[in-house]
């Protein structure tokens, strides 16, 4: 192995661990506007009013975290 196929492969090993640490720092985010965001992206708020008893178990869990955290802030 040539000095050029080691210097290549430091520096994509290092982009990969530079992309992994971008990675992991994002889900550093307080929870609060995570949840927001999930809820508005996935709509939860919506499938639970309008499905009532039949909602899906994601969608009413969703509502009670985001409802927890409200009143916790």
């Amino acid at each position: 192995m040539n000095r050029d196929q080691i210097l290549f492969r430091i520096r994509a090993l290092t982009l990969v661990f530079i992309i992994g640490l971008v990675i992991s720092g994002a889900t550093a985010i307080p929870l609060v506007p995570q949840a927001n965001f999930l809820a508005t992206i996935s709509g939860a708020e919506t499938v639970v009013a309008e499905g009532g008893s039949n909602a899906p178990e994601w969608a009413v869990w969703l509502t009670r975290v985001q409802g927890a955290l409200k009143r916790i802030n």
